[in-house]
């Protein structure tokens, strides 16, 4: 019995420890002024693995849709934002990015339709998620 817990508990750290799926992350998207927006914070995961997952996220979400990404990793945050093509007449992903990162303690750039930031204060995540929210609500 000890042994099947062991491997149990093996393989939940291996899960915890993975990165979610785009399409898991999209279940927990939400319907905001006609936009599908999708605010997710994955702890300890490399900018890498999280541009990743962006990748798969950017896949699913092709139209009417904003994701921001976020990791808290050795105390710095990491910041990925996506705006689809068809929302550039409402804003894009460097206008948004520059709002979104300042409660981290942040600055970022990048193209239209993804920007990436970083920033020193994980505590302000909570807050750049809402103000993301009250940007697209706009």
């Amino acid at each position: 019995l000890q042994a099947e817990v062991k491997k149990m508990r093996k393989a939940s750290e291996k899960a915890s420890a993975a990165p979610a799926t785009g399409e898991d992350l999209l279940r927990r998207a939400e319907e905001v002024n006609g936009v599908r927006l999708l605010a997710a914070r994955l702890d300890n995961v490399p900018v890498k693995a999280l541009r990743e997952v962006m990748d798969d996220v950017r896949s699913r979400l092709s139209s009417a849709g904003v994701a921001c990404l976020a990791t808290v990793e050795e105390g710095k945050v990491g910041l990925l934002l996506y705006v689809s093509k068809d929302l550039h007449g409402r804003f894009t992903a460097p206008a948004l990015i520059k709002q979104v990162a300042a409660p981290c303690g942040g600055a970022g750039g990048g193209r239209p339709d993804l920007a990436q930031a970083g920033g020193a204060r994980p505590e302000g995540l909570d807050e750049a998620f809402a103000v993301l929210k009250t940007l697209v609500e706009k």
